[in-house]
């Protein structure tokens, strides 16, 4: 991704928050400024889609990446660890 100053933008880490949003943090190659993104928490159709895999007893990936990237459990929750975001509780 392109930096507003100049140089692209690396990824430094994904960082879930409260309520099921995350932030993503990422460093300009140019400046070294850094740069915090939220990202939305789950839709209710994201979460219902989780769930209905749940609930017939399969291992639910992740509804914005798709089914390669598989939930992980941190805490009470079922996060993705590519994006941080919440789907569920366990």
């Amino acid at each position: 991704m392109e930096s507003p100053t100049g140089g692209f933008l690396i990824l430094l880490g994904i960082r879930p928050q409260d309520g099921g949003t995350a932030v993503g943090v990422f460093e300009c190659s140019a400046s070294s400024l850094r740069y915090e993104i939220v990202i939305p928490k789950a839709t209710r159709t994201e979460r219902k889609k989780v769930r209905d895999v749940l609930q017939q007893g399969g291992d639910p990936g992740c509804p914005r990446h798709g089914p390669d990237f598989r939930l992980v459990r941190a805490g009470k929750n079922l996060v993705c660890s590519n994006c941080g975001v919440a789907y569920a509780r366990v």
